[in-house]
């Protein structure tokens, strides 16, 4: 398009090391986002098609590999992009965070009901946020760490507001909860669980944070469940 956002999709065979295109999404978008679906399907939702006063989504589609086709599904009950999604164990699938405009963070939850495609508001975060650092965690709860709060749009990143908060969502009590505090506000940072028995110094389950925009490569570890 004139904006350069694009729906065409392609996949890479790994057996071929190449590329082939396949069916085209029906909206063309950037900073949406993927999730790899139980059931091998590729869910889509929201992004945005051009810069920071383009048109914010809140349309979802879904890639069928057997067929080579994409539908259309119930929109996300608000506008967002580079939120998050995740499935839990039951298959619900939590759509959070991300922006809603060049200066909101979005500040509605709601989960995807995977047999009728249906989305559902929930609890909202407790402190909205995006490019946050996230991760599942034991028992169906979903952690989000650090992220932007706010946003000036300008090409300095030092505008960009950051913040030490975390929360997950719980699943079976279907609410949000504060987790401990980062020592560093950071986002565009990464999180992984981590249980392990190999140093006796550190916690069997933890939480590593790592990296981010936060001047210096430093590391944070809290102790999980």
């Amino acid at each position: 398009t004139a904006d350069g956002t694009t729906s065409e999709c392609e996949v890479y065979n790994t057996l071929t090391m190449s590329c082939h295109p396949i069916a085209s999404m029906h909206q063309n978008r950037h900073d949406h986002m993927t999730l790899l679906l139980a059931n091998n399907n590729l869910l889509v939702a929201g992004g945005r098609d051009g810069g920071a006063g383009s048109t914010y989504f809140s349309e979802c589609e879904i890639y069928d590999r057997a067929s080579d086709a994409w539908s259309i599904i119930t929109p996300m009950q608000q506008a967002r992009q580079m939120g998050v999604l995740a499935q839990f164990p039951d298959g619900s699938v939590l759509a959070a965070g991300g922006r809603n405009t060049a200066t909101t963070s979005a500040p509605g939850s709601e989960l995807l009901d995977i047999a009728s495609l249906q989305w559902t508001k929930i609890s909202p975060m407790l402190q909205p946020c995006t490019v946050s650092g996230n991760v599942m965690l034991p028992d169906s709860r979903y952690l989000m760490t650090g992220g932007q709060i706010g946003h000036v749009w300008s090409s300095v990143e030092t505008d960009n507001i950051t913040t030490p908060t975390c929360e997950w969502y719980d699943r079976p009590n279907q609410t949000w909860y504060y987790a401990p505090t980062l020592n560093l506000s950071r986002d565009k940072h990464c999180s992984v669980f981590l249980h392990q028995g190999a140093n006796n110094s550190l916690p069997s389950d933890m939480v590593v944070v790592a990296g981010g925009l936060v001047g210096i490569p430093v590391m944070d570890t809290f102790q999980g469940t």
